[in-house]
């Protein structure tokens, strides 16, 4: 796995992944990023996500297709374990009539 700055498996800006999400960082890259995480619901699919977003910087921009709902729950957890502003994260909103268009928050 090619880690950013010396950054070590499991640590990102905002905290250390627990041995099991490491885990699932390292089945994640063995698929070269082409993978459902289907864990349990609050094992933290999510920071196995940004993971290894993070150490795949290179291959920004990333899209995260997911629920209206958590929408800003994804945008919180980006800004959380990558320390980015909310304004270098950017939500996409449908609208109606196939229309799309981006708010930056």
């Amino acid at each position: 796995m090619q880690l950013p700055l010396g950054v070590g498996v499991g640590n990102l800006p905002g905290g250390t992944l627990y041995g099991f999400q490491n885990e699932g960082v390292e089945f994640v890259e063995k698929h070269k990023g082409r993978v459902l995480i289907a864990d349990a619901p609050g094992l933290g699919k999510t920071v196995q996500a940004l993971a290894w977003i993070y150490y795949h910087w290179e291959l920004l921009p990333a899209v995260v297709i997911c629920p209206a709902s958590v929408k800003l729950q994804w945008q919180r957890e980006v800004c959380r374990w990558l320390h980015l502003s909310i304004e270098d994260v950017t939500i996409l909103t449908g609208a109606t009539k196939g229309e799309c268009r981006s708010l930056t928050i």
